[in-house]
C-alpha cells in the first residue's frame, strides 16, 4: 500500500504512539542495509580519490550517489563482519 508523500519519521512516529512494531530497522529507515564489502569498497575508493565527486566515486563503484553521501557524511564503525575480516587477516 504506497503511503504517498508520507515520510519515515510520520511512519515511526505513528507506529510508536501504537505500540506498533515496525520489520525494518529504524537506523536504515526501511533501506536494504549496505553490506560490509560495499561499505569497505567505498571508504576505499573515497580515501583514494578525496577530489573526486560523489557523483564520479558512484559510477566507478556502481551504487547511487546517495550511498557514497551516506558513507561520507556518516562514517559508522564498519560492521562487525567486516572489522572482524580485517582483525582476522592482521593476524
Amino acid at each position: 500500500m504506497p503511503l504517498g508523500d508520507v515520510s519515515y519519521a510520520t511512519v515511526w512516529r505513528v507506529a510508536d504512539r501504537n505500540a506498533i512494531a515496525l520489520k525494518a530497522d529504524r537506523k536504515t529507515m526501511g533501506r536494504p542495509r549496505l553490506p560490509a564489502e560495499v561499505w569497505a569498497k567505498i571508504a576505499r575508493e573515497v580515501a583514494a580519490n578525496p577530489n573526486a565527486t560523489q557523483k564520479e566515486l558512484a559510477r566507478k563503484i556502481g551504487v547511487s550517489r546517495s550511498t557514497v553521501s551516506r558513507v561520507i557524511v556518516r562514517p559508522e564503525t564498519p560492521p562487525a563482519k567486516l572489522i572482524t575480516r580485517i582483525v582476522d587477516r592482521r593476524r
